[in-house]
């Protein structure tokens, strides 16, 4: 039951980091095609991401003496795949200042999850088969990632297909909080 666990969870995380990986690669090509001017500003946009991301870490530690981890990573991947397809949807119109807040929607979501992952994969994953196990979830994180990056023509599509991976995902996250007090009753 507990290997079950293990590999979904496992498919969490290279479904959210993966599409880190591809957000990382992608926002500033994306902003800066509809974007020219904001060039110089790159930094700028960086660190509002920055802000973000520490927003994020704040909100999670504000939430979690509320609720358990496994109870936030739904919401938390709502936020994520909410806004890579809001990103996906205003860049394929245009519009770019809707694509930055998207980005950085996404950016506090990236804030949230890695507290969250970290309290939850001590629950997950076992404590002799760890090292082995984190090891392990980094090969379909880079897979996926690489497969977006290199097989997927534009930007705003790889965005796109990052949000319906992470949709998919977040199954897994409903069906979690109930699976873990389930196992810590046994």
């Amino acid at each position: 039951r507990r290997g079950i666990e293990v590999i979904l969870f496992g498919a969490i995380i290279a479904a959210f980091e993966g599409a880190l990986f591809v957000f990382v690669f992608s926002w500033s090509p994306l902003l800066l095609g509809g974007w020219p001017g904001l060039g110089p500003h790159l930094g700028l946009v960086f660190s509002l991401f920055m802000l973000c991301c520490a927003g994020g870490s704040f909100c999670f530690k504000t939430l979690s003496e509320i609720w358990s981890p496994a109870k936030l990573l739904f919401p938390i991947l709502a936020v994520a795949f909410s806004s890579l397809f809001a990103a996906a949807y205003a860049a394929r119109v245009n519009c770019m200042p809707a694509v930055l807040v998207a980005f950085l929607l996404f950016e506090l979501s990236v804030g949230m999850y890695f507290p969250c992952t970290s309290a939850l994969k001590s629950d997950v994953v076992p404590d002799r088969k760890r090292a082995l196990i984190y090891s392990l979830y980094r090969v379909p994180l880079n897979g996926f990632a690489l497969g977006v990056l290199l097989g997927v023509p534009s930007q705003t599509s790889a965005l796109a297909l990052c949000g319906a991976v992470l949709c998919g995902v977040a199954v897994w996250a409903v069906l979690m909080p109930s699976k873990l007090a389930q196992r810590m009753a046994d």
